[in-house]
């Protein structure tokens, strides 16, 4: 080898000659074995030199270039990154790595922070690159001129032969070496520097190149954050198409992030459409995730998720208010025995308006409340499904126009299939509900406890066979809740019927009202009888000025609350009519079934009356003149009834329900007469046993035959008889003055009958005896006065012949007793004025 390329391969020179530094400096790759084997303590301190970082504190422990101030340990521990060996972010070590320092350390900087922070790096390292620049033109160029001196002289030496003096030239060439090491040592770091400088030229113009997609990630959560849709599709859109063109390996990454945050950002949207409200907004959510490549089809899924919300609460609320109607009716049950007649008395007087007991009244409003509910889920389930028939004949589709959707898309156009599944979706809640519905009001109070049929089990027509109305209810809070519910249910079948999803839903509705609709006239027509039978307990005995007790009145109330809001029940004026009806009016069998009962009513009511006064005749602890009295007042009600209530009632009955009964000569105008005369026998009947008892009595204890004193007075049971009477008379004219003069006519004819018939079994009389018979019968005769009948008359007439021997016989025993009979009429005036009156 000559001396020259000794020379250049002892020191790294490219030529002897050198321009410039950075071009006569071949580096020594540091992975490549030493290419000096004669100094090897040399080679080994460049080795050390060349890779000191391994050990350089501040290598250790870096600051941030792109931060100042800032150490990097700091920021991989905000990060929570423990994983990563600190060399690959420490800009001075060699293993740095460009990508994870970005990526860990400054993920979330935007363009403009990266390009702000590349600044300040480029302005650092120009400022270590002068002063060390500076201190190499200060201290290696000497080293630089003394090389190539020693070059020179070395040069010389060999041109000039001193090959003896080899070994002085060998000590000279290692000195050189040595100078040559030291000067590689230093120029190393620029060499470096200056690649990592190009480095970042190179990073820097890459990120100014693809600007839009580092800021891209941070861009897409602002526009998330300040719900700004617009800009979020724009970036979104313009990004993915130039991602198209991209095939960087830092673009895809950043597009990973770009697709995660627009995952996150459908996951909303999707989240959106299962909401529980109506959402109206929607349409311009499925037009998002459209624009923004959903895998699955939004409108059916949108279609899906809502029918499943529906059919899941529709469940629920029959459920949770099944739940808690059963623990009202428990309550109930465990409460009560029989129907409240208390509130009951007091709302027909409107002295409340409570109609019924309050824990009736709480499971009314509970069955209004879920009734209420049900008819706001089916109104929202129509409401959608109006959205979902725009979405199967196309109209929607027409509005999701956008520059952002592909309109060939097959998501875009229902196929024949998926509309017929989406309208079985339909017809499902539909069939839901109406399943629901006939298994309430087909429910009896037993079978309510767990709704286990949909057919009526009881049709015996008592309160206890509906199992939607409370046990114990009456008439006047049944038609006050009722009716509500059933305009309810009437409107809520109707507007589910216009939906027309499937001709057997139409039908299944119409069948459901005509259920509906004959199991809550059933329900009213229970509770009204069952208050019919029970109105006797109402009936407290207490007169008003007109005579009768107040249940002729409250009768009239009753009959007339229930026939208007029965009409106001069937003859309410329907749903607005629509393309299909599904509520129809009351069919004529119906009608005619109230029709029935409304006068059956009257039969019960009556049968109620007699009831009361039946259960005192068998109540021991009843005095007799408070029974006697009482049958008067009943015997008044009657006739009142018969007069007017039941004409009233009848007349309002027409009125509400377009008929003629007035003109009809109807059964319960018998049926009253019958039990007028049934109560008026009955309370005659013990009068005319106790005039009989004391007549036979008073005539069968006297001798008639033995008598031998004149009479000095009127006998004690004629007396007796006419305190009878008397009492009678008190008795009736407390009640009503109608009633006087019918009832003392029929006891004095009985009187005088029993006189008759009681001295017809006398066989003997004598002379004193035939003057007392007829000192007794004139005064009876003259008291009773007016009173008197013809049949009494006749009765009386028929005594003396019977008695007396001759007609002139019976005068002249009348003359005798003329003074006594003045003296005892005398006595007896106010009696005789009773009688005269």
């Amino acid at each position: 080898m000559s001396t020259e390329e000794q020379l250049l391969d002892a020191y790294g020179l490219q030529t002897l000659d050198p321009r410039s530094w950075a071009d006569s400096i071949d580096m020594p790759d540091s992975s490549a074995p030493a290419q000096q084997d004669e100094d090897e303590e040399g080679f080994r301190l460049l080795v050390e030199a060349v890779n000191r970082d391994a050990n350089h504190a501040g290598i250790r422990d870096p600051e941030d270039p792109l931060c100042p101030g800032k150490k990097v340990t700091q920021a991989l521990r905000e990060r929570s990154i423990t994983d990563h060996d600190i060399l690959k972010f420490s800009i001075g070590s060699k293993q740095f790595n460009s990508k994870l320092f970005l990526k860990f350390i400054h993920k979330d900087d935007s363009f403009q922070e990266l390009k702000q922070s590349l600044n300040y790096l480029e302005q650092s390292i120009e400022h270590k690159n002068v002063e060390l620049k500076g201190l190499i033109d200060h201290e290696y160029l000497r080293f630089v001129r003394s090389k190539s001196a020693l070059d020179g002289v070395l040069q010389q030496f060999q041109q000039t032969g001193l090959a003896d003096e080899e070994s002085g030239l060998k000590s000279l060439q290692d000195g050189v070496n040595h100078v040559n090491k030291e000067a590689t040592l230093l120029s190393k770091p620029i060499l470096i520097n200056k690649q990592k400088e190009m480095k970042l030229k190179q990073s820097i113009d890459f990120i100014e190149k693809k600007k839009f997609f580092f800021n891209l990630p941070k861009q897409l959560r602002i526009s998330i954050q300040e719900n700004d849709y617009d800009s979020f599709i724009h970036d979104y859109k313009q990004a993915e198409q130039l991602k198209e063109d991209e095939n960087s390996k830092i673009v895809n990454r950043i597009w990973e992030d770009v697709q995660e945050i627009t995952d996150g950002y459908k996951k909303t949207l999707w989240d959106s459409l299962n909401k529980d409200e109506n959402d109206d907004d929607f349409l311009k959510t499925i037009k998002k995730l459209l624009e923004l490549d959903a895998i699955d089809n939004p409108i059916l899924e949108w279609i899906d998720l809502k029918s499943q919300r529906f059919t899941d609460k529709l469940n629920d609320t029959f459920s949770r208010y099944h739940e808690k109607i059963l623990n009202v009716q428990l309550n109930i049950t465990t409460t009560l025995d029989q129907p409240d007649v208390t509130n009951f008395k007091a709302a027909l007087g409107n002295k409340t308006h409570l109609t019924d007991c309050t824990i009736i009244i709480e499971m009314w409003l509970l069955l209004s409340k879920l009734f209420t509910v049900l008819r706001d889920q089916a109104l929202g389930f129509i409401k959608f499904w109006h959205h979902v028939e725009n979405f199967m004949n196309g109209t929607y589709q027409q509005r999701l126009s956008s520059n952002y959707i592909d309109h060939g898309r097959a998501f875009l156009k229902l196929e024949r299939y998926q509309v017929a599944d989406i309208k079985v979706r339909g017809e499902t809640f539909i069939d839901l509900f109406i399943h629901k519905l006939l298994r309430l009001f087909n429910s009896s109070q037993e079978s309510l406890k767990s709704l286990h049929t949909t057919q009526s089990e009881n049709t015996d027509g008592a309160v206890s066979s509906f199992g939607f109305i409370p046990p114990f209810a009456n008439s006047l809070s049944t038609l006050k809740y009722l009716p509500n519910i059933a305009g309810v249910v009437s409107e809520t079948l109707n507007e589910l019927g216009q939906l027309v999803v499937t001709d057997k839903t139409i039908a299944s509705l119409r069948d459901l009202s005509v259920v509906v609709n004959e199991r809550i006239v059933g329900a009213v027509c229970a509770t009204w009888l069952n208050d019919c039978h029970n109105f006797y307990k109402l009936e407290d005995w207490s007169k008003i000025d007109s005579g009768e007790t107040f249940t002729p009145t409250l009768i009239y109330e009753f009959e007339s609350y229930v026939v208007e809001n029965m009409g106001s029940l069937l003859l309410a004026k329907l749903p607005e009519a629509k393309e299909v009806q599904i509520v129809k009016y009351p069919s004529k069998k119906i009608l005619t079934g109230i029709q029935i009962q409304f006068l059956r009513s009257f039969d019960v009511l009556l049968e109620s009356m007699i009831k009361k006064i039946i259960l005192e005749n068998q109540d021991g602890s009843v005095a007799k003149d408070l029974k006697d009295h009482h049958k008067l007042l009943t015997l008044f009600n009657i006739k009142k009834l018969s007069k007017e209530t039941v004409p009233n009632i009848v007349e309002k009955y027409d009125d509400v329900f377009d008929t003629s009964l007035r003109t009809q000569k109807l059964e319960i105008y018998t049926i009253l007469q019958k039990m007028e005369q049934t109560i008026f026998d009955s309370y005659m009947t013990e009068q005319r046993k106790h005039i009989a008892r004391i007549i036979a009595d008073g005539v069968g204890a006297i001798d008639w035959s033995n008598v031998s004193q004149v009479p000095a007075k009127v006998s004690a049971y004629i007396y007796e008889a006419l305190g009878v009477l008397i009492t009678v008379h008190t008795g009736v004219l407390s009640v009503s003055s109608e009633l006087i003069g019918n009832v003392l006519k029929d006891l004095v004819a009985y009187a005088s009958q029993s006189l008759l018939k009681t001295f017809r079994e006398v066989t003997l009389f004598s002379m004193e005896a035939l003057r007392q018979l007829v000192l007794d019968v004139e005064f009876f005769k003259t008291l009773i006065g007016k009173t008197a009948s013809a049949t009494t008359l006749n009765n009386l007439k028929l005594i003396y012949k019977n008695v007396g021997s001759s007609e002139a016989d019976i005068r002249d025993i009348r003359a005798a007793n003329t003074d006594l009979l003045r003296e005892a009429l005398e006595a007896s005036g106010l009696n005789r004025e009773i009688f005269e009156s």
